[in-house]
């Protein structure tokens, strides 16, 4: 079944990147939200190397307004083939309207995903980073916190998880516990 959605996935992504292709051949200019689905196509689809190619030519060729969504689907893009590396580069490299992204640029989306997908990967190197710049950028956000320990968790660095419960406990952070009410 996995299999099954994986080519499901792939095969429509790959007909969305068809379909941007013929759209740019026919002389339509993309917008935003095309800008945004081709590179979500490309990033379901494994293609990073077109995702690249298609982000450059919408800010160069196109000048298309890039956002944060963008930039976050391009670090998806690449830390979904396994480029934590490249991912984290282009993050740090991000230049956006400081008031949408905190002033460095970047978005807690864009170093979450970072983030997410080195807990996938067991990358702590990188994820200690994201998760740094994320916690400088936005001190409240028990999101990276907890996406942090589990990293620390996956790999066994149980000291170091530890550590952080004891600073999530002094920053009184914590998960909200959902409830629900039946009548």
């Amino acid at each position: 079944m996995r299999f099954l959605l994986s080519s499901l996935v792939e095969m429509y992504g790959k007909c969305g990147l068809s379909a941007y292709e013929e759209m740019l051949a026919e002389g339509t200019r993309p917008d935003e939200i095309a800008v945004l689905v081709v590179l979500s196509a490309c990033c379901h689809s494994g293609e990073f190397v077109k995702g690249l190619r298609y982000f450059e030519s919408a800010m160069i060729d196109y000048r298309v307004v890039i956002g944060s969504e963008h930039y976050g689907c391009v670090v998806d893009m690449l830390c979904r083939a396994g480029e934590l590396e490249k991912a984290l580069k282009f993050a740090n490299e991000m230049v956006l309207d400081k008031g949408s992204c905190g002033s460095s640029g970047l978005s807690v989306t864009v170093l979450g995903t970072l983030l997410s997908a080195c807990r996938l990967n067991g990358n702590v190197d990188i994820g200690k980073l994201a998760a740094e710049k994320a916690i400088e950028l936005y001190p409240g956000n028990v999101g990276i916190y907890i996406d942090l320990s589990n990293l620390y968790a996956r790999v066994g660095k149980w000291d170091d998880l530890g550590k952080l419960r004891e600073v999530m406990k002094e920053k009184q952070l914590g998960k909200d516990v959902g409830s629900s009410r039946l009548e």
